[in-house]
């Protein structure tokens, strides 16, 4: 298994596009299922994952038999990483939260 590197500061600036990363990720797993890669795809999308205590990503914020996932504190998306494949996670449909980064006014 490849663990992928973040590339928040291209996607930040603006080198690296979404279909970019998602073919990146694509290319190292050969499986659904977690990466940091496919958590990077989250959140290029626009998603805010819910964090765990101790403030890595929560894996198990929607989690069900057999299946779990991440959870969007902004939208509430809530998907299981198992069963949905990284290039089908759907942009964030609230953008920003009042009072975060990049909060829009």
């Amino acid at each position: 298994m490849t663990i992928i590197k973040s590339t928040a500061i291209a996607m930040v600036t603006g080198e690296e596009d979404i279909a970019a990363i998602i073919a990146r990720v694509k290319a190292a797993t050969d499986f659904n299922g977690w990466s940091e890669g496919w958590i990077e795809v989250f959140r290029a999308r626009g998603h805010e994952p819910a964090l765990d205590e101790d403030g890595a990503v929560n894996k198990f914020a929607y989690s069900g038999p057999g299946h779990n996932g991440p959870a969007c504190i902004k939208c509430g998306f809530a998907p299981c990483y198992h069963c949905l494949p990284v290039d089908q996670i759907p942009e964030c449909t609230k953008p920003s939260v009042p009072g975060r980064p990049g909060e829009r006014t």
